[in-house]
């Protein structure tokens, strides 16, 4: 099969196995347009919260992975939602590398509409596990 990553079901079956292999998931997210309205354009991310507080409630690692470089604006921003994460730029899993390390990455500029959709048909299947 050629390019096998470009098949949901194929990366659903990667994360998942992931899951059953570690017992939980790195799940990172982006800040700036994902989670926050940077350009204050009146968008809400209910969607994104929704799907946040399903990790949190799961018992996922939460990495946020941005460039924005204020802290104290992001942990703000989240308290306000009551948006648990565990790391801002930084991975529990060393890489050797300057790149942070995640499970998935749900970011505005990176397909967050199939990331998106992948993440949530892997927690189903997590759930109806359980």
């Amino acid at each position: 099969m050629n390019d096998p990553y470009l098949n949901d079901c194929t990366v659903v079956c990667r994360l998942y196995e992931e899951f059953k292999k570690h017992g939980k998931l790195i799940i990172g997210f982006d800040f700036d347009n994902t989670i926050y309205d940077y350009h204050k354009k009146g968008f809400t991310f209910h969607r994104i919260t929704e799907l946040w507080r399903r990790c949190n409630k799961q018992g996922h690692i939460i990495v946020i992975v941005t460039g924005n470089n204020d802290y104290d604006l992001i942990k703000e921003h989240l308290d306000r939602y009551d948006l648990h994460f565990d790391y801002i730029n930084y991975s529990p899993v060393a890489t050797g590398t300057k790149k942070v390390y995640t499970n998935i990455l749900l970011d505005d500029r990176a397909g967050l509409l199939s990331a998106t959709q992948i993440l949530r048909t892997t927690l189903n299947i997590i759930d109806m596990e359980k």
